[in-house]
């Protein structure tokens, strides 16, 4: 389309110029015919002038002199006009040099004939006159001919670039009508590819709300089907363990220990993954969050009776979200520190914050956002399993070692895509690791 416009533009900036050729052409022919006019004006009226004369020296009949009076001043007239339509013309202002001398010569020749009494004397006048005369038609034929010669040329070239003009205004109906031919041919086959998106996009959603609705029922059997035969199982066991933990056998008791932490280790993984489906399927309403308190709020509790350091010498900034995601947010990432600290040392939780504007990337290009980084001097990870650790069930580490499911961190950037934000992991093994927040700003 773009290519098709510049063509066109190109097209009609050459049909200009060809008109403005063709509209001076034009004016050259028109100009053309008005100097031969003048000059066959100029001699009819110097033969008239002549004819007076001649009638008047014949009769001297005063009759005579009326014609004449009113020749001579239409003469100079006439060359007055001659010499501005053929000012473009350096060859005819030539010409026009030699011939008006001649016109001037005649006419003061014509008044001394008027005025002169001698016959004798006059008819050598006369005889001079015709001589004059017979230069002035020269002249005036010689011009003509110059004219005849560029009337000859201008009127080919003013024809020429009209039949061109033709041509040209045929072939460019015929280009737009082309364009336009395929420019409706290109809108239906956008019409129909948006047609066909649109039927993509629905059936896309279809597949997607079916899914959500088997994630829904998926949700529903892990909070109520698999829940009671799991509460049997814990009931069984802790009754086992307390009723008749004295009269069992060490190996038959340490069974019953496992079958124990294997259905809290089940009754805490079905948990997380309610949390997680619900996070999925039954958004809550948003509304304004003041991420500092909420923080602050989730700190407190999570680290009751232990001996942390906070680094936080910025305000946390009031955000429009989901208020118990977000206390959900700092939990798993907070546990996460606790969970993954060096037993060595005490335990260090630093935040910072920054109103940053992002380039692009995973992010809106252009848009503000909240950056907001929580890092701990804790075990760390290596930084190659930055994305690994928030799939789904993904563990760095054994559960011997320390507990949980894997499903924290996934929570966790499950709730900044429900914000339409973004989470991101940095880790040092030995030193520690970093989590960054970026929240849009409204």
């Amino acid at each position: 389309m773009a290519l098709s416009l510049v063509v066109l533009v190109w097209l009609g900036r050459i049909y200009l110029l060809q008109n403005r050729l063709q509209l001076q052409y034009t004016m050259d022919v028109d100009r053309t015919y008005r100097v031969i006019i003048t000059l066959r004006n100029l001699e009819q009226l110097l033969a008239d002038a002549e004819t007076s004369q001649r009638g008047y020296l014949l009769t001297r009949n005063d009759h005579f002199k009326t014609p004449y009076a009113a020749a001579i001043p239409r003469i100079d007239s006439v060359m007055e006009h001659l010499k501005t339509i053929i000012a473009d013309n350096p060859k005819q202002r030539v010409y026009l040099k030699l011939l008006e001398p001649a016109v001037k010569q005649r006419e003061a020749m014509m008044q001394q004939n008027m005025s002169e009494r001698n016959e004798k004397g006059l008819r050598d006048q006369l005889r001079a006159g015709k001589l004059v005369m017979d230069k002035i038609r020269l002249y005036v034929s010689t011009m003509e001919q110059e004219e005849y010669a560029l009337l000859s040329y201008r009127d080919k070239e003013k024809n020429r670039y009209q039949d061109l003009n033709i041509s040209f205004l045929k072939y460019a109906f015929s280009f737009a009508g082309f364009i336009f031919i395929c420019s409706i041919a290109l809108i239906i086959r956008e019409l129909r590819m948006r047609i066909r998106t649109q039927k993509m996009l629905e059936k896309t959603v279809f597949e997607l709300t079916r899914s959500n609705e088997e994630l829904e029922q998926v949700s529903f059997a892990a909070s109520h089907d698999l829940q009671e035969p799991l509460r049997k199982i814990r009931t069984l066991s802790n009754l086992l363990a307390t009723k008749y933990a004295a009269s069992l056998p060490g190996e038959e008791k340490d069974i019953v220990e496992r079958i124990e932490r294997s259905s809290e280790r089940m009754h805490s993984l079905l948990k997380n993954l309610i949390d997680f489906t619900n996070l999925v399927t039954h958004p809550e309403k948003i509304g304004s969050v003041d991420l500092d308190n909420v923080f602050m709020e989730v700190f407190v509790k999570t680290t009751r009776g232990m001996r942390v350091t906070l680094n936080k010498d910025v305000k946390l900034p009031i955000i429009q979200g989901h208020r118990q995601q977000v206390l959900l947010l700092f939990l798993q990432l907070l546990s996460n520190s606790i969970k993954f600290r060096n037993q060595d040392k005490e335990l260090e939780i630093e935040v910072t914050y920054n109103l940053m504007e992002t380039e692009g990337t995973l992010l809106q290009k252009g848009r503000q956002y909240h950056e907001i980084t929580i890092r701990d001097n804790g075990i760390g990870f290596d930084n190659s399993f930055r994305e690994k650790i928030f799939i789904i069930f993904q563990r760095l580490h054994n559960k011997e070692e320390y507990e949980g499911q894997g499903i924290g961190l996934t929570i966790a950037r499950r709730i900044m895509t429900n914000h339409y934000g973004f989470i991101e992991a940095a880790g040092h093994s030995g030193k520690g690791a970093s989590f960054t927040l970026y929240f849009p700003v409204s």
